[in-house]
């Protein structure tokens, strides 16, 4: 997979998180994953099919996802209910599409799923043929983790 798919996640992850008053982020390493994927508590999934196909996991802990929205409903939030599911996925939404619209800049077309969000303890995900790249990001809100497996149709 090429690294120049996974910097429109990255930015798009900084814009955000900008738009949501987060102005300090930082990226830490970048690794290549191959195989299982293990992810924290609370992960949302969207799949991306088009010039380029697979999918990209925003993977954060509960307090991470319990603070990104709380920004976005503008509401403190002590418990993973709806309202926080919906923030969260909504989060990776507009994340998602601002990558999408870089890359489009560039000449790609896409289709984007809808958000899944998966929530639980010890869950690992397998994407077979496809190795991920994955990248830390820290901020004031917790780490995000964008985990992206994509290839060209």
């Amino acid at each position: 997979m090429k690294v120049e798919y996974l910097n429109p996640f990255i930015t798009g992850t900084y814009e955000i998180l900008k738009q949501l008053g987060i102005s300090e982020t930082k990226r830490g390493k970048i690794n290549l994953c191959k195989g299982g994927i293990k992810i924290n508590s609370s992960a949302v999934i969207i799949g991306l099919t088009g010039d380029i196909n697979g999918r990209v996991i925003y993977d954060m802990d509960i307090q991470t996802s319990l603070n990104i929205a709380e920004l976005i409903i503008g509401e403190k939030r002590n418990s993973f209910d709806e309202m926080v599911k919906s923030a969260v996925g909504e989060f990776a939404n507009m994340v998602t599409g601002r990558a999408i619209s870089i890359l489009a800049e560039k000449g790609y077309k896409f289709k984007i799923s809808p958000p899944t969000l998966f929530t639980g303890n010890k869950m690992e995900i397998s994407d077979i043929n496809i190795p991920a790249l994955v990248v830390p990001i820290e901020c004031e809100l917790g780490t995000i983790i964008v985990n992206l497996a994509l290839r060209k149709k």
